[in-house]
């Protein structure tokens, strides 16, 4: 490892459905106790979903997205940075399909060199849409923008690449 030691990563899965079942629960583990207007028992979103909408939203997408994101801590995340035209891209592309590497600008001149930030993800993580969606949305709100998707044909993902159209990311 290059900076400092690894850190521990918890083992075992995310519970959020176990977590959201409580939370969700109107029978003996419901968080409130209710007298008016009838007796009965509340689950602690429901209250929540009267009191505050967007809050009990905003902690079951926070739920999903949770156990969601943890499905990535043991997926390698490698980032390669150097110089214009210092062999970014050409080693990258060692580890790209054939239609990959098509799609990789390379070359030594400035018009061949690559003008914006640029991620390689593999192609299955798409087939998860929650996780394709996850990873879309927090890329856009790290870098301020949603990102755009790399074109299948070689020549215009080149150009993206290349930053032709002055944008700023790349999917």
């Amino acid at each position: 490892m290059m900076f400092g030691s690894p850190r521990p990563v918890a083992k075992g899965d995310p519970q959020w459905p176990l977590i959201r079942e409580l939370l969700d629960d109107q029978g003996d583990l419901a968080a409130l106790d209710r007298d008016f207007p009838t007796v009965g028992r509340e689950s602690f979103l429901g209250a929540l979903g009267r009191i505050d909408p967007e809050a009990a939203s905003a902690i079951v997408s926070s739920g999903t997205q949770y156990e969601t994101a943890a499905g990535l801590m043991d997926r390698p995340t490698l980032a390669v940075a150097g110089m214009l035209n210092s062999g970014k891209t050409s080693l990258v592309a060692t580890f790209l399909s054939d239609q990959g590497r098509s799609r990789a600008l390379r070359g030594n001149a400035n018009s061949e060199g690559t003008h914006r930030f640029v991620l390689w993800l593999p192609s299955r993580w798409q087939a998860d849409t929650q996780l394709w969606h996850l990873l879309l949305t927090r890329v856009g709100d790290v870098l301020g923008a949603v990102p755009e998707m790399l074109s299948q044909d070689p020549a215009q993902a080149r150009r993206q690449y290349n930053n032709a159209d002055a944008n700023v990311i790349a999917a």
